[in-house]
């Protein structure tokens, strides 16, 4: 199936779900069966100017363009936000850093074997737990 089919079948799929007819839907949004036709049948994938008349009619134009819900997007910016701020507290400030950081992180698990580099981080990551709760308590008293 070509990628206007499946955007064909998503804006048919949420036409349908929101509007319970074609004939509805074409109300909806102030178009002619035939001009949305062309759409709905996988001749053309809908432009800037229909997607914004498609969300206006409060259709997921994400998941009719991508296949991806709003909210599967919104997680992952979420996601992402996350590992840049995990990044940022581990002082690696740009990609380039975390390259470096990951080869450097590599061949020492290639010289000690996987199973010493995992005891190695479960260390790390017990002894970093502990610098955090004692930072914090420090700043307690």
């Amino acid at each position: 199936m070509s990628e206007k089919n499946e955007i064909a079948a998503r804006l048919r799929k949420e036409a349908l779900a929101k509007f319970g007819s074609l004939k509805t839907f074409a109300e909806a949004v102030q178009k002619t069966p035939q001009y949305l036709n062309v759409y709905l049948s996988g001749i053309n994938a809908p432009g800037p100017k229909l997607r914004r008349v498609l969300e206006k009619a409060g259709l997921d134009v994400a998941y009719i363009m991508s296949g991806r819900r709003e909210s599967e997007t919104t997680d992952t910016a979420n996601v992402t936000r996350q590992i840049f701020q995990l990044m940022k507290e581990k002082g690696i400030g740009t990609v380039e850093d975390l390259r470096k950081r990951l080869e450097r992180e590599e061949r020492i698990q290639r010289l000690f074997g996987s199973d010493i580099y995992s005891a190695f981080l479960e260390v790390a990551i017990v002894k970093e737990k502990q610098m955090n709760y004692e930072t914090k308590k420090k700043k307690r008293h």
